[in-house]
């Protein structure tokens, strides 16, 4: 259990750790189609989106239950898999459709709308991929589009990429078709959005922001819209950019009386498709904050701040998973922490000094 963090802090927690997760393994598999019809018509397919054939025996599915925080069932594969090509489990009951598309017919697939699902790359120890939220029962199913995690089809847009953790943008990623849909199953095509983000970047004004984008290759897109959040997990649409005719653009906005710290990420349409930026984080210059000297450490972190900041200050070290790690009590700064017996991988240091409360990220090698 997780003490002294509210719920709304530890999905923002959540919600950065997976984006970060995310990040990484933009070559790598992901879950291409998800299956949940009648009776037992029932498969899960990945798909190999890289350029190189991989060795499924790294590779893992899991199924968690009815909110279960432990899988109750995983798949492990074997042979290989090349690339653009799919991998599907099909229910050993299933319809004759389903079955001849499979390559294993496994008790992975008895899952309902209200199971999660998660692809995990077992070498890297990396969760690539996920259908639903583990470690939460939604009751019924989970909302994806117009459809669900149950009595529905729901195939990967073909604008996706790489798998998504972050439940709540990957919820947005599928096309949804009637139950017991399976014409799609056993093949996946991938079309990424021709755009090409080249950077997104904001500054901090004392009432606003401004953000500012450059993009290429940008023909076919609809337009830009900006959407912004206050906690870092909801985010509401607060402008619509239509795209430049351009080849080449930089586009730029301001946003007028923003809170203290927002979050603003760009969500880019093209014909009914749409892919989203990093989420970029801009916080207005608070005197008296006490942050972190390096983000990359090896053996202990400091703590600076200005001469004005409030004493003692309460740090809470987090995992990337948000599990409490350590916690400690700053009386002075500079101030410094040990981090020598933690396993290399990215950490968050929640601070709380006075009325005011960060979170900064650090990696640990």
């Amino acid at each position: 259990m997780v003490f002294g963090l509210s719920p709304r802090l530890l999905c923002f927690i959540a919600a950065l750790s997976a984006s970060l997760v995310a990040a990484a393994q933009a070559n790598d598999l992901f879950f291409s189609e998800y299956l949940e019809g009648s009776g037992n018509n029932k498969a899960i397919e990945i798909f190999n989106p890289t350029g190189n054939t991989v060795n499924l025996a790294d590779y893992r599915i899991y199924r968690y239950n009815n909110g279960s925080t432990t899988p109750t069932d995983s798949l492990v594969m074997i042979g290989t898999l090349a690339p653009g090509e799919v991998y599907v489990a099909g229910n050993p009951s299933a319809v004759a459709a389903i079955i001849a598309v499979s390559d294993t017919l496994h008790t992975i697939t008895f899952f309902n709308g209200d199971d999660a699902m998660e692809l995990k790359n077992i070498s890297t120890n990396k969760r690539l991929d996920v259908v639903g939220l583990i470690g939460v029962d939604p009751g019924t199913n989970w909302l994806v589009g117009t459809g669900a995690t149950s009595e529905f089809t729901l195939v990967r847009r073909n604008s996706v990429s790489q798998g998504n953790t972050n439940w709540a943008v990957n919820a947005t990623e599928w096309d949804v078709y009637p139950q017991n849909t399976t014409s799609f199953l056993g093949s996946h095509t991938m079309n990424p959005l021709p755009v090409k983000l080249l950077w997104f970047r904001g500054t901090r004004q004392q009432n606003g922001a401004t953000l500012r984008w450059e993009v290429a290759e940008q023909e076919h897109i609809n337009y830009y819209e900006v959407l912004r959040s206050i906690d870092g997990v909801q985010f509401d649409p607060v402008s619509r950019i239509k795209a430049n005719t351009q080849r080449r653009h930089i586009y730029q906005f301001v946003d007028a009386g923003v809170p203290a710290t927002a979050y603003y990420r760009l969500r880019i349409v093209e014909q009914g498709q749409q892919t989203y930026s990093p989420v970029l984080q801009l916080s207005k210059k608070t005197a008296g904050i006490a942050k972190l000297a390096a983000n990359v450490v090896q053996h202990d972190i400091q703590l600076l701040a200005d001469a004005g900041a409030a004493l003692p200050c309460q740090l809470t070290l987090l995992s990337a998973g948000g599990q409490v790690v350590m916690k400690e009590r700053a009386t002075a700064f500079p101030f410094r922490m040990s981090v020598r017996h933690l396993l290399p991988g990215v950490y968050f240091l929640h601070l709380q000094n006075g009325r005011t409360q960060s979170i900064q990220k650090f990696i640990k090698e």
